[in-house]
């Protein structure tokens, strides 16, 4: 990414950071609430990468910490999965109080509104701003004008890739078009936060990309279809402030992981993806039978820092184990976990289906990595992916989305299973605009 920005800045003589002339400033401002129409100058302007990019990334990383393996997967990454038995659980848990007893302020509570068959929609942007914490303050006012400020004073170079994706991507969706200047008013501040490189810069830890001037502040650098992240907030926040603190919130929470190859950046820099890896080779064990105590099968190095409640003995073994390995612990999975689950799950559910598109060529994690770095956004219609939003709020997990990509192949797997050329099969999964997402997620579970 860093060579590809240098070979942009180079190739059209673009400085990393310019400062706008008095009259540019003056149009800047006067036409910020309507801030599409101001000319960006995007002519010869390219996307730095894409989806296909980073897959290849993500596979030659899985390569070299494991090496090639003779398997039916491509991302086979070997960390903390777990069944479609508790994913049912996690998704469809038991709820131990009654509606009258729901306070809307707490935030264990909305994240159970959240996942219920039977939430409001209506309640949606308050639910998601008790369970983000994102309360507006007159001193987020005072940090997004200061930001704001710093936008019209002086263009960047990722200025220009924003503003192309924004018009190449959301701005062209027929959902979305009609919020294209509030996506890059959203946008084009959060670029400017030095607050959020606190975090992303993490993921850039070891490259020639953490000293790069050509980055913005926030050391965020925008792919093809980035501001699908951000297009589907506009329909449930309207006050500009507001939208940009949820983004940030929503951004650094869940979202970073999905174009960022370590495990999860919002974590410290020494979580780095082949080291957790190699650590988590076997922390999934199998569902006790109903009649044992409830326990989870994943051990405390998993996501959301799940403890196992087996007994003593395993519990010592445990902390000898800690006690060996003075590394950070397992924090949830990044874009490769993502996939690596997306495939687990797929085997397990129709072992058939998989084994039928490897063999005709058209390798499943392929296709569903596209919706994955999006999280459906742009894929399904925007009722829909706030929908699947929903359940990675109140799991406080992306794990939902490599599941969600394996209903997709079920719903499609009557067309799927008699085709023998994989450019069929791809035509086959790329429409997703008449899916809806409760029926998708029931026929996962339904065998």
């Amino acid at each position: 990414m860093s060579k590809g920005l240098e070979s942009l800045s180079n190739e059209l003589n673009i400085p990393p950071s310019k400062a706008r002339s008095t009259e540019k400033q003056r149009e800047l401002n006067r036409k910020w609430t309507d801030i599409n129409t101001f000319d960006h100058k995007l002519e010869s302007i390219r996307p730095i990468y894409a989806a296909s990019d980073l897959y290849e990334a993500c596979k030659s990383t899985v390569e070299e910490a494991f090496g090639k393996e003779e398997t039916l997967s491509e991302l086979n990454a070997n960390i903390p999965v777990y069944s479609l038995g508790e994913m049912r659980k996690k998704i469809y848990g038991k709820v131990d109080f009654k509606a009258d007893q729901l306070d809307f302020k707490n935030i264990i509570h909305c994240r159970t509104l959240l996942r219920s068959k039977d939430r409001d929609g209506e309640l949606r942007p308050k639910l998601w701003q008790v369970v983000l914490q994102a309360d507006v303050t007159q001193a987020d006012r005072a940090i997004y004008e200061k930001l704001r400020r710093q936008v019209i004073e002086n263009e960047l170079i990722s200025d220009k890739l924003l503003a192309l994706d924004v018009r190449s991507t959301a701005g062209n969706d027929d959902f979305y078009f009609v919020f294209e200047d509030f996506i890059l008013q959203t946008l084009f501040v959060f670029s400017r936060d030095e607050i959020v490189s606190q975090v992303s810069k993490q993921a850039l830890v070891g490259t020639n990309a953490i000293n790069d001037q050509r980055y913005p502040p926030s050391k965020v650098l925008p792919f093809y279809g980035y501001s699908f992240y951000c297009a589907p907030l506009c329909f449930l926040f309207h006050d500009p402030v507001l939208l940009f603190v949820i983004y940030k919130k929503i951004y650094l929470r869940y979202f970073i992981r999905l174009h960022s190859i370590g495990e999860c950046p919002y974590y410290p820099p020494s979580n780095k993806f082949v080291t957790i890896v190699n650590r988590s080779r076997s922390t999934v064990s199998n569902l006790l039978d109903d009649e044992k105590p409830e326990i989870e099968s994943i051990s405390s190095s998993s996501e959301g820092s799940h403890s196992s409640k087996s007994d003593p003995d395993d519990d010592d073994s445990a902390d000898d184990e800690t006690d060996e390995d003075h590394g950070p612990k397992f924090t949830g999975h990044g874009l490769i976990g993502l996939a690596h689950q997306f495939e687990s799950y797929f085997k397990e559910r129709d072992p058939i289906l998989f084994k039928h598109l490897i063999q005709i060529g058209s390798h499943p994690v392929r296709i569903a990595f596209r919706w994955l770095i999006r999280a459906f956004s742009g894929f399904l219609p925007v009722q829909e992916v706030l929908y699947l939003w929903d359940y990675i709020l109140s799991m406080d997990s992306l794990e939902i989305l490599p599941l969600f990509a394996v209903g997709v192949f079920l719903q499609r797997r009557d067309y799927l299973i008699g085709v023998t050329v994989s450019n069929i099969s791809e035509a086959i999964l790329s429409d997703l605009s008449t899916l809806k997402v409760e029926p998708v997620l029931e026929l996962i579970f339904d065998y």
